[in-house]
């Protein structure tokens, strides 16, 4: 058995508990500003969905991000 498991448990627990919140409140807010380009195209003609793209690039970014620093503080 790994001793880091034993005496780190709290820790891993944490990191996997504020990892999984982090990537599912990105992907909710994905969802939400995809529906958002689907209506902006079907209503107004694709106006604005540039903006709505780059918008999805950001809440992705900032999930990833959040997974990424979150394998950082891993205990060794």
């Amino acid at each position: 058995m790994n001793p880091n498991t034993t005496t780190h448990a709290g820790t891993f627990l944490g990191i996997g508990i504020a990892g999984g919140l982090a990537e599912m409140f990105s992907a909710w807010l994905q969802g939400l500003i995809g529906a958002a380009g689907c209506r902006s195209i079907s209503e107004g003609q694709g106006k604005g969905l540039v903006f709505i793209i780059i918008a999805m690039g950001i809440v992705e970014t900032v999930g990833l991000f959040g997974f990424v620093f979150l394998l950082l503080v891993l205990p060794k």
